[in-house]
Order: C-alpha cells, then sequence, then structure tokens
C-alpha cells in the first residue's frame, strides 16, 4: 500500500442540525460532513441526471422542430393570455388524470399554435417525464401509407404505433 495512506486519514466527529450527531471518516484537514445528507444530496443528483438524460432521449424521439425546441409563447394581449392559460390548465389536467383527452387549438397561421403545443410537449416531458410525438398531419399519413403492401406491417397497427405516446402533437 501506500505509505503513509492511513495517517492521511482520520474519524471526525461532527453534528448535523437534521441528523444529529456522526462519525466519518475523511482525509485529514477536509470538512467534516454529515453522511445522510450526502447520500441524499448524491441520490438527488443521481435523480436529476437521470431525468435530465431521460429528457433528452423523449426530446429526440418526440422530434419537435429545431425552431420550436426551447422557446416559450409570448403572451402580450389578454386573449393570449387566456390561450396560455387554457394550455396551461390541459397540461395540469393531463398530469392528474392520465386518461384520454384532446386540446384543439384553431387559428390562422402565425398565431402560436405550434409554438404553444411543442412547449406544453416540452414542459411535459421535462417536468413529467411523459412521452410526446410532433408530427403534422401530411407526415402522420404518409408513414401510414408507408405501411400499404409491406409484409408484417398493417395500416392498424401503424395507427397504434401513434397511440402509444402520452401526447401526439399533430
Amino acid at each position: 500500500l501506500v505509505a503513509g495512506f492511513g495517517a492521511r486519514l482520520a474519524m471526525v466527529s461532527g453534528e448535523c442540525a437534521t441528523h444529529g450527531p456522526a462519525e466519518v471518516l475523511t482525509r485529514a484537514g477536509d470538512p467534516w460532513h454529515c453522511p445522510r445528507c450526502l447520500e441524499a444530496t448524491m441520490a438527488r443528483d443521481t435523480h436529476e441526471s437521470w431525468m435530465a438524460a431521460r429528457t433528452a432521449d423523449l426530446m429526440r424521439a418526440a422530434t419537435i422542430p429545431a425552431k420550436y425546441v426551447g422557446q416559450r409563447f409570448a403572451a402580450g394581449t389578454d386573449e393570449q393570455r387566456a390561450v396560455l392559460r387554457t394550455v396551461q390548465l390541459y397540461r395540469d389536467f393531463i398530469l392528474r388524470e392520465p386518461a384520454w383527452a384532446a386540446l384543439v387549438m384553431i387559428g390562422t397561421t402565425g398565431t402560436g399554435k405550434t409554438l404553444l403545443a411543442c412547449q406544453l410537449g416540452q414542459s411535459l416531458m421535462a417536468k413529467a417525464s411523459r412521452s410526446i410525438r410532433y408530427i403534422t398531419a401530411a407526415g402522420m399519413i404518409s408513414e401510414i401509407q408507408a405501411t400499404y403492401g409491406r409484409e408484417g406491417k398493417s395500416e392498424e397497427a401503424e395507427i397504434m404505433r401513434f397511440a402509444q405516446y402520452d401526447v401526439l402533437i399533430l
């Protein structure tokens, strides 16, 4: 073993405001730390790392267009604030009641429907680890039609593939 290794370690006593007294083996000169608090911190950090990796995986699978990733809907009018609030209420509802539900947004081009839907999807992935799929109606039809005449593929199975996501943004 390394000469003098044991001399560099010491049992250090301390008291945690949460967990009470404890002794820890630490390098000489290092500050005392509560082993239970450290364990909780490491568990939280591990969970946060896992959630970040899971969110990144979900984002890749979601196929949200790059121009919407990380963007936020700027509600400048009362009507826009009401629409944003409706989307937030829908998000809260599907988090509380994991059942089938639809949110239909209708409006002219450039009003923010897609941005709001993508913002909703990103929020659900990051905060609740929900699976999302973004696809245009034309893209969905193309993917379903691609199964026609292919052995082992069916239109029904392709449609069910879209139903597997927690949220489908169409």
